[in-house]
Formats: C-alpha cells, structure tokens, sequence
C-alpha cells in the first residue's frame, strides 16, 4: 500500500509522462495514461484538464487525418473519371466531418457524374442508330472511344458488348 507522498510522487509521474505524451502528439497515449490516473483514484483539475486537452487534440487529428485522407481518395477517384465511388466516399464523409473542401469536391463530383450521364446517353443512342444502319464496326468504335468514365457505366459496357457480338456475327455471315 501507498503512502500520501508515494501517491503524489506516482501521480507526478503520470502527469510528467501525459504532458510529454501531449507534447509528443502522441495524444491517444496521453489518454490511456491519465484514464488509468482516474480509474486508480487519482482525481485533480490538473487531471481533468489535460484529459481533456488530450481528448479534444487526439479527435482534432482524427479528423484531420480523416479529411487528408478522403480528400485524396476522392481526388483519385475524380481524376480516374470514377464519379459513381467519389460522390459515395464523399456523401459518407461529409456526414462525419463538416468540412467545406470535401462539400466542394462533392459538388464538382456530382456535377461531373452528371455529365458523364449525359454524354453516355448520347453516345448510346448514336451507337443505337448506328446499329440499326447496321453500322456495327462504326457502333463499336463510337463506343471504344468514349472517356473512361463514359465506359465505366454498366449500361455503356453491355452496349458495347452487343455490338461487338453484332459486328462479329456480321463478318461471319459476310465470309459464308
């Protein structure tokens, strides 16, 4: 059992080693020292104060870290013309963490997906008419040629596959 002083000597320690955690950045380990403090009876101010501190900084860069963190996947996503995954990651984002560059990049995200949209129903109505001329060769380059986010939709995809079955079902009749 411990003595008055050997209970203040202890905590001194503890503080000692939470301030250095705190001043470390290592806020997460200031936490764990000075909740141990607190589940061991030693209660103060001081205690409570950088408990506190260390709690507000540790959450601070977690959210920080966070916002790095998602604001370069979904840049990478933006600049693979993946809009469909950016606008998911950002949309789950901005509920947690309130930050106007990833509201932003959720607008440019979303407006781009839009005119992605836009240009794939464009080009799949044009390969469409150009199916019916029985333009199959024309329908799948027309479609072969469009921007990686155009090409990326399902419906893009499985349009570009029948018309590769059509042109090919096509040469087989021609060489009979």
């Amino acid at each position: 059992n411990c003595s008055r002083a050997c209970r203040e000597q202890l905590l001194a320690q503890r503080l000692g080693q939470a301030r250095q955690a705190i001043d470390d950045r290592l806020f997460l380990e200031a936490v764990k020292i000075l909740e141990r403090c607190k589940a061991e009876g030693y209660s103060s101010y001081e205690v409570d104060g950088l408990l506190e501190l260390a709690k507000t900084a540790a959450s601070q860069r977690i959210s920080q870290e966070l916002l790095e963190r998602t604001y370069s996947q979904a840049k990478r996503f933006i600049d693979e013309e993946d809009y469909e995954s950016a606008v998911q990651l950002l949309r789950r984002a901005v509920r947690q963490v309130d930050e106007p560059v990833l509201q932003r990049q959720l607008e440019e995200a979303t407006q781009k997906q839009s005119a992605v949209e836009q240009r794939a129903e464009s080009a799949l109505q044009w390969a469409e008419d150009l199916s019916r001329m029985e333009l199959f060769h024309e329908a799948v380059v027309l479609l072969e040629d469009q921007s990686p986010g155009v090409k990326r939709l399902a419906r893009v995809d499985q349009a570009l596959g029948r018309a590769r079955k059509l042109q090919e079902a096509e040469a087989e009749f021609a060489a009979l």
